[in-house]
């Protein structure tokens, strides 16, 4: 679980790459954005990132089972592993 949401971190980092915004989008994300689209469309949450991490955590819920979550949460970490090689690739690395 931890290396998936450390992956996942690494991933919004290279794309956004100050600490702090990487941090607070993170949270903004998982504490209020998904709480916002689920409210608004339930059938939703089974496909956000932070409910599939929650899921894999827990051991499977009463509405996505593990597998499912596993399967959510490694595209998840998939896309964001490839943006960020794209991102560190397209980078200027100039001291």
């Amino acid at each position: 679980m931890t290396v998936t949401q450390a992956t996942w971190g690494t991933g919004r980092a290279s794309g956004i790459r100050l600490a702090v915004e990487t941090v607070i989008t993170g949270l903004a994300w998982m504490i209020a954005v998904e709480n916002i689209i689920a409210r608004i469309d339930p059938s939703t949450t089974k496909w956000l990132p932070g409910a599939a991490l929650e899921t894999v955590a827990s051991g499977g819920t009463e509405g996505p089972t593990f597998s499912h979550g596993l399967l959510v949460g490694a595209l998840y970490v998939v896309v964001a592993v490839a943006a960020a090689a794209v991102t560190f690739a397209r980078a200027d690395m100039t001291a």
